[in-house]
């Protein structure tokens, strides 16, 4: 829509406004009317987009906590993977004890140092499986607090908007301050309910995402914790044989 006729349309707007208030009040500046109605304008628009900010937040608190109780999931999953690897680990361990030949002391030392290995090895996936996780939801709630960011900057523009207008009082001739800033507004307001549709779309796609990344990132460390355990295994088998 051009200029030209996004002014028209603005004009008329006005003028409907300056009817409708002149009907509810007796007549008395035009230009303080005019102004009023400017003002009411920016107010209700700030009033709509603080109301959006609130329900954004709210969503996003039930989203936190949504993602929280998946974290408490994994943490659940992580620890059954852990016993399962380790119990197989420790089958292991006991078949070679039972066949060695070697003394108790020395048959021992392979234990400690087995253990000492399996207990790094599973702090390790602990914390990447974790460290995954946490920094997936980091990304997601950053990405999605950029979104209400955005939007509580542009209600700080139009807060400064309201300022311009309190300005145009002083101006000999105000009609073009004032319509300047009201197609300011008009076009800023005029991208909100697409902004906001696009990214409620963006917000809900990029949350199924993360909640697959969240589940991704123990298929990737249980096939580390796998490949770990079995160097573990092979390196009590040698220390056995060694000795």
């Amino acid at each position: 829509m051009s200029r030209k006729i996004l002014s028209l349309l603005l004009a008329c707007l006005l003028s409907s406004y300056a009817v409708s208030a002149a009907e509810q009040r007796p007549v008395q500046n035009p230009i303080s009317d005019v102004i009023e109605i400017a003002r009411t304008t920016l107010l209700t628009i700030n009033s709509i987009i603080s109301e959006v900010i609130n329900t954004a937040r709210f969503e996003v608190n039930e989203i936190i906590h949504s993602l929280d109780s998946t974290r408490r999931i994994i943490v659940q999953i992580t620890g059954e993977i852990i016993d399962k690897e380790f119990r197989v680990l420790n089958h292991y361990i006991d078949v070679i004890k039972n066949k060695t030949s070697h003394a108790g002391t020395v048959l021992l030392q392979c234990v400690e140092d087995t253990e000492g290995e399996a207990g790094k090895v599973r702090k390790d996936f602990i914390d990447e499986t974790l460290g995954c996780v946490d920094a997936a939801i980091s990304t997601y709630l950053n990405e999605t607090f950029d979104v209400i960011d955005g939007l509580q900057e542009l209600n700080e523009e139009f807060r400064g908007e309201e300022e311009r207008l309190k300005n145009c009082e002083d101006k000999l001739i105000p009609i073009d301050c004032i319509k300047d800033i009201v197609f300011d507004v008009t076009k800023t307001a005029l991208k909100i309910p697409t902004m906001i549709r696009e990214e409620t779309a963006k917000f809900i796609s990029d949350f199924r995402k993360v909640e697959k990344e969240l589940f991704e990132c123990t298929k990737t460390t249980t096939s580390n914790l796998q490949k770990r355990i079995g160097e573990v295994f092979d390196d009590f088998a040698e220390c056995v044989n060694e000795e």
